[in-house]
C-alpha cells in the first residue's frame, strides 16, 4: 500500500510539473505571438471620435490632409466603426455584427493594421467581397469562399449576401465610440471603405488615428 500511495506521489507531481511546463509554453507562444503583432510603431498615439449626421456632405480626403498638416503630426488615418446585422445563410434569426473600415485601401494602411491570414484575399472594392476576423470565423465555422447575409441599410430587410474573400486576423482594439465596451473580435467584419459606406448607410469617418513626432507633443 506504501508502495502504492508513493508512486501515485510520484506520478501526481510528475502530471503538475508537466501541467506548469505546458502552462509555461503556451504562455510564451501567446506572449511572442503578441510581441510579432503588436507593433509599437504602428500603434495610434492618439485616437479621436467623431460622428456626421446622417445626409451631411463631408470630404474625408480634405479632412485627412488638414490634419496631417497640423505641427508635429507625422500620419493620420479615418476609419469608421459602425453596427450592423449579419446571419449565416438559411438561418432565420440576424446577429449582431459591425462593419469595419479605413479610408486607406487593404494592406496600405500601418496605423493598427489588419493582416490577413492563410488564403484568401482582401475584399475589392464593388465586388460584394467582405473580410472577417479569424475568432469570427472560429465561432461561425465560416471559411473563404463562403457567403453571409448582410442587412444593408435601407435595402431589402432579407438582407444580400455577400462573399467572404479573406480572413484576417485584428491584434488591436477596436471601438464605436470613445470608450468600451470593444468591438468584439468575434463579430467583426471588414470592407473596403466605399462597401462599408453602402452597407452602414455612414457618409464620414468615425474616428481619426494619430501619429506624433513623440509622445510630447502627442500629449
Amino acid at each position: 500500500a506504501r508502495k502504492s500511495r508513493t508512486a501515485m506521489a510520484s506520478i501526481a507531481i510528475f502530471i503538475g510539473v508537466l501541467g506548469v511546463v505546458t502552462l509555461w509554453s503556451s504562455g510564451d507562444l501567446i506572449i511572442s505571438q503578441l510581441k510579432e503583432d503588436l507593433r509599437q510603431d504602428d500603434l495610434a498615439m492618439q485616437a479621436v471620435f467623431v460622428s456626421a449626421p446622417g445626409g451631411a456632405k463631408v470630404d474625408n480626403a480634405a479632412y485627412l490632409a488638414t490634419l496631417e498638416n497640423f505641427p508635429g503630426v507625422t500620419q493620420v488615418e479615418g476609419r469608421a466603426v459602425r453596427p450592423l446585422s449579419w446571419k449565416v445563410p438559411g438561418e432565420a434569426k440576424f446577429e449582431d455584427g459591425f462593419i469595419l473600415a479605413a479610408w486607406e485601401p487593404f494592406g496600405q494602411s500601418t496605423l493598427q493594421p489588419v493582416r490577413l491570414i492563410g488564403r484568401g484575399q482582401y475584399p475589392a472594392t464593388g465586388r460584394h467581397e467582405i473580410a472577417i476576423e479569424k475568432r469570427m470565423a472560429d465561432k461561425h465555422d465560416l471559411s473563404v469562399g463562403d457567403q453571409i447575409v448582410l442587412r444593408i441599410l435601407g435595402g431589402d430587410p432579407g438582407g444580400e449576401a455577400w462573399t467572404i474573400s479573406g480572413i484576417v486576423f485584428m491584434p488591436y482594439s477596436s471601438f464605436s465610440g470613445a470608450g468600451p465596451p470593444a468591438v468584439p473580435s468575434d463579430a467583426s467584419i471588414f470592407a473596403a471603405f466605399e462597401d462599408a459606406q453602402a452597407i452602414g448607410g455612414f457618409v464620414g469617418f468615425s474616428s481619426f488615428y494619430v501619429r506624433y513626432t513623440d509622445f510630447p507633443t502627442a500629449k
